[in-house]
């Protein structure tokens, strides 16, 4: 997903902007562990008007401080008089000075936001799922590299339908085990990860810390998910974790992009899933996975 998350802000308490470019402030804070997520409302890749932080209460203000070498987006919430700025744990509160340069900018390349999407691993490193073409080479968990056939766009609307089942899911770094995602990955929750030999889908794997459904007020008014789809059905690693491919028990006519397809493809047979057992509900996620997992899978 074009969307990154972050564990860490800082605060800048009454902050005031003066017209040469620095911002003066009371206090710098930095609160830890705490789980936040961007939204880049108009999938620029850049920090624009209109994106916002955790929930459109807190927009991108326009403005961004450049701290060790690196431009970082600040927000504004509706309700306080602060300035935030969230990271992963690379700033400190000592990073931050009163009389601080900070720079407008309506359309900013950012250390902090909307650059850490979900990694897909290729020959030539990893890629953002978002940035994948069709024909690019892709890893596989079987060690093969196998081209990309499409890429499917699908825009979600949280004001309709059953909120439980459009509610995506995160996994916490390491959630997995071995360290594995290497950094925070969303998927859909009918999307599955391949764990101890079983294709286990992302809301079976549910624990309420270290993997959670994202609350839709978190996720706005509508947010994108991709589909990366090869000619068989395959595991990929996304964020180093192994995930499936795109397998046609959902219709491609629900993405935004299926035109696309149609012409390219037309009609093409039904895909023959990987010969691998698949638990789609909580109760089926076998046991060995739920120790293997530590018991971070809740029974």
């Amino acid at each position: 997903m074009p969307n990154a998350s972050t564990t860490e802000y800082i605060s800048l308490a009454s902050p005031t902007v003066t017209g040469g470019g620095t911002v003066t402030f009371d206090e710098a804070v930095n609160v830890t562990d705490y789980d936040g997520t961007f939204f880049d409302a108009d999938n620029s890749g850049t920090a624009t008007p209109g994106d916002y932080w955790i929930y459109n209460g807190f927009t991108y203000s326009g403005y961004t401080v450049n701290v060790n070498g690196e431009d970082y987006a600040a927000f504004e919430y509706t309700y306080t008089d602060a300035l935030y700025i969230p990271h992963n744990g690379e700033l400190s509160a000592d990073d931050f000075t009163s009389g601080m340069a900070i720079t407008q900018d309506a359309d900013a390349e950012v250390a902090n936001c909307f650059l850490t999407d979900t990694r897909i691993a290729t020959p030539e490193g990893e890629v953002a799922v978002q940035d994948l073409k069709i024909g690019d080479m892709i890893r596989t968990e079987s060690g093969r590299e196998i081209a990309v056939k499409w890429v499917g766009r699908q825009t979600v609307s949280t004001r309709f339908g059953a909120a439980e089942r459009l509610m995506p899911v995160r996994f916490a770094a390491g959630s997995l085990g071995g360290g594995l995602p290497q950094s925070d990955l969303t998927v859909t929750a009918d999307h599955a990860m391949l764990v101890g030999g079983v294709l286990c889908h992302a809301g079976a794997l549910v624990n309420g810390s270290s993997i959670i459904q994202v609350p839709l007020a978190e996720m706005g008014d509508r947010y994108t998910v991709y589909h990366v789809e090869t000619e068989e059905h395959e595991i990929l690693f996304a964020n180093g974790a192994m995930a499936e491919t795109f397998i046609d028990n959902v219709s491609r006519r629900v993405f935004d992009n299926y035109a696309e397809f149609e012409a390219l493809y037309g009609d093409v047979p039904e895909m023959v899933e990987l010969p691998l057992p698949r638990a789609m509900s909580a109760r089926q996620v076998p046991a060995a996975i739920k120790a293997q997992l530590a018991g971070k899978i809740a029974a």
